[in-house]
């Protein structure tokens, strides 16, 4: 028995080997030999799942090497490897596609994702088993959209005269700065609250708390971490990371599916929050 696993996220590997040993004068005739291949042993394990504690594996060029004599009297012994891989090597063993543009119906965008083991009838081959865990990729949802059609067009306005502003000052140009303030001055009145206190709530609104309820991905995929600091330097945030994973084994080894995103249910629940920002 032969079984290799990978963990994508961590990108470490694990193989296991069954060896025939049998408990007679043949254990005599010579070491056993497992090819190394970057990876170590991590344990030996008897057919009752006990570890074998006093089985000293040594390295010999590019093989593991055990003097049988070392093992106790059992026939057969499960050995298992583990080492580190490379991104490279996942990318050949991998296949993962997202798309930019999402399809659009009845108020949900839908985001097409896939993952699949290259070439799986050659793995078959070799290997009893395969399992390759936390396949994981990004999704880019975009949101915003929903900002520019839930904020009125007038703080909208507001912020876009103060980052000008900055930008003017920033290059020196202060004549500019000073007009692109005087066009914005009196604008700030319709706010609420400070021009500051708008744009933190603003940013919160497509925060993972606030925007996890209207992202839903079909099975087998996980949803994971949900990262909306990607907007920080925007007047408006323009997307969110969304990060899905999915396992794959020789059974299964093409997950295909949808990231959903309810946009007008988060349009609409923008509009709601945005008349905290109005007098």
């Amino acid at each position: 028995m032969q079984s290799l696993k990978y963990d994508y996220g961590t990108k470490t590997s694990e193989i296991k080997v069954k060896i025939n040993v049998p408990n007679n004068s043949a254990r005599h005739s010579g070491d056993i030999r497992i090819p190394a291949g970057g990876y170590r042993i991590k344990e030996t394990i008897t057919p009752r799942f006990q570890e074998v504690k006093d089985a000293t594996w040594s390295k010999e060029e590019d093989e593991w090497v055990l003097d049988p004599e070392d093992l106790p009297n059992y026939d057969t012994f499960l050995i298992t490897l583990e080492g580190e891989v490379t991104d490279s090597v996942l990318d050949r063993v991998v296949d993962v596609d997202t798309v930019e543009d999402p399809m659009k119906q009845e108020g949900i965008h839908q985001y097409w994702i896939q993952a699949r083991i290259e070439d799986p009838a050659t793995f078959q081959d070799i290997w009893k088993d395969l399992r390759i865990d936390g396949v994981d990729m990004t999704v880019n949802v975009g949101v915003q959209q929903c900002f520019s059609t839930a904020i009125p067009d007038r703080v909208i306005r507001l912020f876009r005269r103060t980052s000008k502003t900055l930008r003017e000052m920033n290059k020196g140009d202060f004549r500019s700065a000073r007009r692109e303030y005087q066009l914005r001055s009196g604008t700030e009145e319709a706010l609420s609250m400070s021009e500051g206190e708008a744009a933190a709530l603003l940013r919160s609104l497509a925060s993972a708390e606030k925007i996890r309820d209207y992202i839903s991905v079909d099975r087998p995929y996980r949803r994971r971490e949900i990262n909306s600091d990607t907007y920080e330097q925007s007047i408006l945030p323009e997307e969110v990371e969304v990060g899905v994973e999915t396992d794959l084994t020789l059974q299964q080894p093409a997950a295909k599916g949808y990231l959903e995103f309810s946009h007008d249910d988060y349009t609409e629940y923008l509009e709601g929050e945005a008349d905290d920002l109005l007098e």
